[in-house]
């Protein structure tokens, strides 16, 4: 089955056309990505989706892909170091899943914002105060924690956010490192920020496809496309 033509610009993320294909094969069925139609075009990808499809690309094994996204959903902020304990997580107190779809929602409307010619995520918005996205983040899989990590200005590593199953969620943190503890080759896979901002591409790409149609009408954050 041809992929999905909304996911060409994101393969880098499985590395392959038929790596794709195989993160499909197992999010399909457990109903966090859409079944595609033919000629790889069937339903419009949410960015819930995608964000399921990036994480599930991070997995240990594609068949680990399912339970990872699961564990975002169950992730949340826990803290900072040396950011100050008063300083709070950067994007919000979310799930990390709900952080990552705001993500793209908000990548949109900025890239919606921009004037064509600036649209390749200049150093201005990338580093802006107020819409400050992370240039990485570092997936550990025993135990389970992401790393939400910005880089200063001067090019070093700045501030970390870290997300995780709180201990309280015995299912979530007990399980996933039982699992990926015995079986992970890979003990930590890194995901850059581009793969994200290629996401927020996608999406408004596909709000104005849908904007394009009379009987709808699409906004983006409050920004009508």
């Amino acid at each position: 089955m041809p992929i999905p033509v909304s996911l060409q610009p994101l393969m880098p993320a499985a590395g392959s056309e038929a790596a794709v294909e195989v993160v499909l094969r197992h999010l399909r069925p457990a109903g966090l990505y859409p079944a595609g139609g033919r000629f790889g075009r069937g339903p419009d990808a949410q960015p819930h989706h995608l964000v399921n499809f990036l994480v599930a690309c991070t997995a240990p094994q594609p068949g680990d892909g399912p339970s990872l996204v699961e564990a975002i959903k169950r992730s949340l902020y826990m803290t900072s170091p040396g950011a100050g304990a008063d300083q709070g997580p950067r994007l919000g107190p979310s799930t990390l899943h709900d952080v990552l779809v705001r993500w793209i929602e908000d990548g949109a409307r900025l890239q919606a914002e921009q004037p064509a010619e600036s649209r390749e995520w200049p150093e201005t918005v990338r580093y802006d105060p107020e819409r400050s996205f992370p240039d990485h983040l570092n997936f550990y899989f025993s135990p389970f924690k992401v790393e939400l990590v910005w880089i200063g200005r001067n090019g070093h590593p700045g501030r970390t956010d870290i997300y995780a199953p709180p201990p309280s969620d015995q299912e979530a943190s007990s399980t996933l490192a039982q699992r990926w503890q015995r079986s992970a080759i890979i003990r930590m896979a890194t995901m850059p920020s581009f793969l994200i901002n290629k996401a927020a591409s996608v999406w408004l790409a596909t709000l104005r496809r849908q904007d394009a149609n009379p009987q709808s009408k699409t906004t983006v954050r409050g920004s009508t496309l």
